[in-house]
């Protein structure tokens, strides 16, 4: 029979494998486990900034989108409870699913915070980001000595 080791706490392999019946170690520890946090792109063109994260599963009040000094924070909770029973009431089964995640953004100063605007469509949650006309961006500041 041939044995395959691993690196990771190898007193413990061998016991969850006879007790699960294949490599657990290996696929928990695995490089393609999903993650509840999801990725974001950011766009950037003349006229925003567009963040964009593929967040499928959720609902539209799942979300919480905040801007705290010029920090943009997303948060999103769901919850999934099934049961199912016997026509004479037993338990056969129920099953959980909680999914949460959070991410935090440092916006830049030329950033027009008051048209944020948020939209969720087809697992896809976009947020745009509009930018201050050039006018409206202080780049120098006259100090005046007292």
């Amino acid at each position: 029979m041939l044995i395959k080791r691993s690196n990771y706490a190898p007193a413990y392999v061998n016991f969850f494998d006879d007790f699960f019946g294949r490599n657990v170690m290996n696929e928990f520890f695995n490089n393609e486990v999903k993650t509840t946090l999801p990725t974001a792109n950011i766009l950037e063109n003349e006229k925003d900034y567009q963040v964009e994260l593929a967040v499928p599963g959720y609902n539209k009040k799942d979300f919480s989108i905040q801007l705290n000094e010029n920090v943009l924070t997303i948060k999103a909770e769901t919850k999934n409870e099934k049961e199912e029973t016997k026509s004479n009431g037993q338990f056969t089964r129920k099953e959980h699913y909680y999914a949460s995640f959070e991410r935090h953004f440092t916006l830049p100063d030329t950033v027009k915070v008051e048209n944020i605007e948020a939209s969720y469509e087809n697992g896809l949650l976009k947020i745009t980001l509009p930018k201050k006309d050039e006018k409206e961006i202080e780049t120098t500041k006259l100090i005046e000595v007292k």
